[in-house]
């Protein structure tokens, strides 16, 4: 007799916040008046960003930061400090940023136009604090980090670009993870060997998503694989909860019912022969989902075989009941649970996976025009006639 526990596969409900540290970025600036040429490249890097990127704007080696907009304003108009001291110290802006909590997780940003004097003391931070020079200005004193760095070769657009860490892709995933219903519409489900993920691919809108699942390994965490602009990744593990199974009739919107010879059609259909038009009368084969014998609708195409699927744009489930009466239902959303069954509406063709519980991952099945996964037949719209 085997000793192994038996596999049991749970839903499971997860939430993703995007984590903020990395697309916030405190600016500060070099006054010294041989900086005015970088001062530019800086008003023009911070008006890039703009108030959701630039959390403030600091004065090199002053402790008194400023909003984006009240920064620009007064270094347009020739009101913002403005020094000939040429000891240029990073320490005092550094102490006041650190208690700010607001501004806890940013990048801190310097523009200079030569050396910062204390920059080796703050060693430990390269990657969280940078710094911005004209191309041969020489600002780093040897063995600094070279995360120090910014390559600002370019315009202020690109310069802006290099300094953000926003998420360009994010891969929710984990061993046999089957995703059935999530909140964010920006993420779309991929199936690979393993099982599904969850992937995010944007530059705007919110990365947060909570996302009902089903999983073989309940214990263990999703994981989400956020990639930045920048190259740099992260991981971040998501516990998870038992939640209650979703009921088909929360997946699904009711269309009507079939008639007595739209059922006998359906069950004909489904098994790939030839059937009995309730339209018409005339036998058509299995495929054919519209009759071009009536052409009451005036539509070039045909009547539905099935009259309540002219009001369907999606996926397409037919029911049977006890009483062999025969419900139809359009999807509500591109994935259906159905017991152990995931069925995703790809437009056509529709793609059916079932859990494999000797290989433990989920497997796709051939999904024909007619799927049928007792009671329910899935008609893969588009295909066939």
């Amino acid at each position: 007799m085997s000793t192994e526990p038996a596999l049991r596969i749970e839903d499971r409900s997860a939430t993703f916040r995007l984590p903020q540290d990395g697309s916030r970025v405190v600016v500060i600036v070099d006054s010294t008046a041989e900086a005015l040429g970088l001062h530019e490249l800086a008003m023009g890097v911070v008006t890039e960003l703009g108030a959701r990127h630039c959390a403030s704007v600091y004065d090199l080696g002053r402790q008194e930061g400023l909003s984006p907009e009240t920064w620009l304003r007064n270094a347009r108009t020739g009101r913002g400090a403005q020094t000939t001291d040429p000891l240029r110290v990073v320490g005092p802006t550094l102490d006041a940023t650190s208690r700010d909590a607001g501004l806890h997780g940013c990048q801190q940003v310097v523009f200079t136009s030569g050396p910062v004097w204390d920059i080796l003391d703050h060693a430990h931070l390269a990657g969280q604090l940078r710094v911005v020079s004209l191309p041969g200005m020489g600002v780093l004193p040897p063995g600094c980090p070279d995360a120090f760095q910014v390559d600002c070769s370019g315009d202020p657009e690109t310069v802006a670009d290099a300094l953000l860490r926003v998420p360009t892709e994010i891969v929710i995933s984990q061993p046999g993870f089957m995703p059935y219903q999530w909140d964010n519409p920006e993420y779309a489900a991929e199936m690979g060997h393993d099982g599904a993920a969850l992937v995010w691919r944007h530059w705007s809108g919110s990365a947060d998503i909570r996302v009902g699942y089903l999983s073989d390994r309940p214990d263990e965490p999703l994981i989400a694989q956020v990639t930045h602009s920048d190259g740099s990744g992260r991981t971040v593990a998501l516990s998870s909860e038992p939640m209650q199974p979703r009921r088909f009739m929360d997946q699904v919107a009711r269309l009507g019912e079939l008639s007595e010879p739209e059922s006998a059609a359906l069950r004909q259909a489904r098994s790939g022969k030839p059937f009995l038009c309730p339209r018409c009368g005339h036998e058509h084969p299995a495929g054919c989902l519209r009759c071009q014998r009536d052409m009451r609708t005036g539509s070039a195409e045909g009547t539905p075989v099935f009259e309540c699927i002219s009001r369907a744009n999606g996926l397409v489930m037919f029911v049977e009941q006890p009483g062999q009466e025969v419900l139809v239902f359009e999807a509500a959303s591109r994935m259906t649970r159905v017991e152990h069954r995931c069925v995703v509406d790809a437009g056509p063709p529709a793609v059916c996976y079932q859990y494999d519980e000797t290989a433990r991952r989920w497997t796709r099945e051939p999904f024909i025009q007619y799927h049928y996964v007792p009671p329910v037949t899935f008609l893969a719209m588009g295909e066939g006639g």
